[in-house]
């Protein structure tokens, strides 16, 4: 007869449960996230690169939930009541924790090429902003292969999670790379928004860029913060189970995250086009010269003075403009950012 299962291991085993079922959770609000987005407009003046990052993200977040489910299978349902299974993980414990540094890696890079398009790239973007891109993207591969590493010395452990303290050196890296990838970029895009915001002749341009870098900021402090909590656990109190549930909830909170900035376009399009009107509004009362606009059948475009017709999420109001390859900005003769729209939000 077996004996019972310790405070500890009943504790780990809770902690799991706890963990599995905010996992699915935040899947749930990942698939509503993916709807929202492929609902929306703008979805389909998406290009390659970001429909690639959408479809990579649901195959892992799939293949995460297929793991988690058979985490809690295998430990609370076919092995219920057996005390080995709560040190002798499934198999499946290492690959859903490998979805989660798949995730955040990719999330990271997500948000690294963002800025790197915004900033007009290596041309206009200037040698420390792309400096800082680079290190950005350096530790965020640096993080999946300190996730990929302590998963590979976890199966040659034989899965013992009482054995997982062996590999808190691996864990550091992996963990520490995690925040140190999202604070980069964060700062990256502040001090860029604020830098255009600076050099920007329109004052709708700058109410657009405040709205953009609000989005960003509280998006992006939502995963840099739990990474940063799941760090200061880990270093804390190193030979708990504590931080595995917030390792486990990084990966489905990264991919919602990136989808909730790609939805968020939607929004600041209208509030583009309520500015633009409100603009024109008071305008219309002044003695300044403007270029004039004529609002047409589709509420989703407008017409120039010099007659082009375009996408009003995707343009800022400036007749000497050249399109940049990620059809959502459109920059001035003069190389500034005079426009961060809403597509690229």
């Amino acid at each position: 007869m077996s004996s019972p299962p310790t405070p500890e291991q009943v504790a780990q085993a809770s902690i799991t449960l706890a963990d599995r079922f905010l996992h699915w959770g935040l899947f749930g609000a990942f698939f509503t996230q993916l709807y929202n987005y492929t609902s929306s407009s703008r979805s389909k003046y998406d290009n390659f690169i970001v429909k690639s990052f959408v479809y990579v993200t649901i195959l892992i977040q799939l293949s995460a939930i297929f793991f988690i489910t058979h985490t809690i299978w295998g430990t609370l349902v076919l092995n219920f009541g057996v005390v080995a299974v709560v040190t002798h993980v499934p198999w499946s414990v290492p690959l859903a924790l490998l979805t989660t540094g798949i995730s955040t890696s990719l999330a990271q890079m997500f948000f690294s090429w963002r800025i790197y398009t915004l900033s007009g790239g290596a041309t206009k973007g200037g040698a420390v902003l792309i400096g800082f891109l680079g290190i950005a993207i350096m530790i965020s591969t640096m993080q999946f292969s300190a996730c990929l590493a302590f998963n590979v010395k976890f199966y040659l452990i034989s899965r013992n999670f009482e054995l997982v303290p062996s590999l808190n050196k691996i864990s550091e890296v992996w963990l520490a790379s995690a925040v140190i990838g999202d604070w980069i970029n964060g700062v990256t895009f502040v001090v860029m928004m604020r830098r255009e915001r600076k050099n920007s002749a329109f004052p709708l341009t700058k109410a657009l860029l405040d709205r953009i870098i609000i989005n960003f900021v509280e998006s992006g402090l939502i995963t840099a913060t739990l990474a940063l909590a799941d760090l200061i656990v880990f270093l804390v109190l190193p030979t708990t189970t504590v931080r595995v549930t917030l390792e486990f909830t990084l990966g489905p909170l990264y991919a919602n995250v990136m989808m909730a900035n790609l939805n968020s376009r939607e929004k600041i399009g209208q509030a583009a086009r309520a500015l633009e009107m409100n603009t024109f509004t008071s305008s219309s009362h002044g003695s300044q010269s403007r270029p004039a606009v004529q609002i047409i059948q589709n509420p989703n475009t407008f017409s120039t003075s010099v007659g082009h017709t375009t996408d009003l999420g995707r343009v800022r109001l400036d007749t000497s403009v050249i399109h940049h390859s990620d059809d959502g900005v459109l920059y001035n003769s003069d190389t500034n950012l005079d426009a961060k729209l809403a597509s690229l939000a």
